[in-house]
């Protein structure tokens, strides 16, 4: 799993998607966590960033916020490891 948090859309070198796709075919997933109140960088992460099986996005509106995001992200990416595990094991 790859894990992206930005406040913004990428404006520096080629978009977001190319890398993405390259991850994805590669078997990876990228989650993302959007920051801030614009969103217009939620969207932006859902369109261009995130990828893979189970691929999702959050947002956090601040600094405070921030902390509650995290830990649903890590606690739904270890859940959805584990139950990916199992299935793989059955």
């Amino acid at each position: 799993i790859i894990n992206i948090i930005g406040n913004g859309v990428d404006n520096v070198g080629e978009h977001a998607w190319p890398a993405r796709d390259r991850a994805v075919s590669q078997g990876m997933t990228i989650n993302g966590v959007a920051l801030g109140r614009d969103w217009t960088i939620y969207d932006y992460f859902k369109r261009e960033v995130i990828g893979g099986p189970q691929a999702f996005v959050l947002s956090a509106s601040d600094a405070e916020h921030l902390v509650e995001v995290l830990a649903r992200k890590f606690t739904s990416e270890i859940v959805s490891n584990h139950e990916r595990a199992f299935q793989a094991s059955r």
